[in-house]
């Protein structure tokens, strides 16, 4: 039974499709990511399941927008299957674990992305993203881990994905979730609902 484009990267180590995507392919796929044209087909090609959007668990929304800019608030590792990914890096989780929760984080954030302005294609550009990370003092690594989350950016968005970044360790999260992570992303120009928010 032949595999899919999806399945067939998912058995790809990691560091081998991330040096592919650098390239401006993924291994599996027949066309060049960066030939496609809108981030909705891009996201399509890689055949992931998005997770359900994410209620907010306080007193904030999950998305502001003024003008040109969508201020995100911090998106956890929530998996389509409803699962989160909780843990302390450097203790009970380990750095490629890690890696899949921060993909899993910029997933819910391309959710609420989509939300927010109906569709990923007018998205012109990610601006900026932090991430947080539930480290234990000794952990270094938190530029790999967070490197999970801005390269599904990379990949839906091309070079429009490309951001600026801080990824630190903190003492502890919420519930004890292992990661949390932000964005700033500008609207295309021409978008008339910039033009009155």
């Amino acid at each position: 039974m032949a595999l899919s484009a999806a399945a067939r990267l998912q058995m790809v180590p990691a560091r081998v499709w991330q040096a592919a995507l650098l390239a401006g392919s993924l291994p599996g796929y027949n066309r060049p990511m960066n030939t496609l044209p809108t981030p909705e087909s891009r996201l399509a090609a890689l055949g992931v399941d998005l997770p359900r959007l994410f209620p907010p668990a306080g007193t904030y929304v999950n998305a502001v927008r003024s003008g040109s800019l969508v201020f995100l608030a911090g998106h956890i590792p929530y998996h389509p299957d409803g699962s989160v990914a909780f843990g302390k890096l450097g203790l009970d989780v380990d750095v490629e674990t890690g890696y899949a929760a921060a993909r899993g984080a910029a997933l819910a954030m391309l959710v609420t992305i989509r939300e927010t302005l109906g569709t990923l294609d007018l998205v012109g550009r990610i601006v900026r993203v932090s991430g947080l990370v539930n480290a234990a003092p000794d952990f270094t690594q938190h530029t790999r881990v967070i490197d999970g989350a801005s390269d599904v950016l990379v990949e839906v968005f091309g070079e429009a994905g490309r951001h600026a970044r801080l990824a630190v360790g903190v003492s502890s999260l919420p519930a004890n979730i292992c990661l949390e992570v932000d964005a700033i992303v500008e609207v295309k120009d021409g978008d008339a609902t910039a033009r009155r928010a």
